[in-house]
């Protein structure tokens, strides 16, 4: 689960939308994610706004990580990037119990919640110089005022 906490640092992605990535969403020729699903208690559902329906670029890393992690992933019914360790798909609370929190507290980080990835990758899109209101598209934000409040200090 290492890799799902890079890609969505890397992309931003809401958890449930992580979680229900399948292989046949990344676009790899354009280098893209095509956001369609999300999970949420197991189960797949549209993602939570119309804006939330995006395709957000990846940088030549995160394609070559990707490309690496296919080979490596475990075989999922549903195709997903990043199922869990059997191949099902991934349940929010194991990843953060088994994962993540251990993870924070291995690098000697503060405990934080998964989505303040989503938070940090806005704050280093601005500090990169990308503009506003490409990086709502790229969070699927409905509103720039939503972008905005996303700003905050990195974990």
């Amino acid at each position: 689960m290492t890799g799902a906490r890079t890609k969505d640092f890397l992309t931003g992605l809401r958890a449930g939308e992580l979680w229900g990535l399948q292989w046949s969403d990344i676009n790899w020729n354009a280098k893209q994610i095509h956001v369609k699903r999300s999970i949420w208690k197991n189960e797949f559902q549209k993602p939570k706004t119309k804006n939330a329906i995006r395709k957000i670029d990846l940088t030549d890393r995160l394609v070559k990580e990707l490309r690496q992690w296919k080979l490596a992933c475990p075989i999922s019914k549903d195709d997903l990037v990043f199922p869990s360790p059997e191949g099902c798909r991934t349940m929010h609370t194991n990843v953060m119990n088994r994962f993540f929190y251990p993870a924070l507290r291995k690098a000697g980080l503060r405990q934080a919640s998964f989505h303040s990835l989503r938070h940090s990758n806005s704050s280093f899109r601005i500090q990169a110089g990308q503009n506003i209101k490409y990086i709502q598209g790229q969070l699927g934000h409905a509103s720039i005022n939503m972008t905005n409040g996303c700003l905050r200090t990195p974990i």
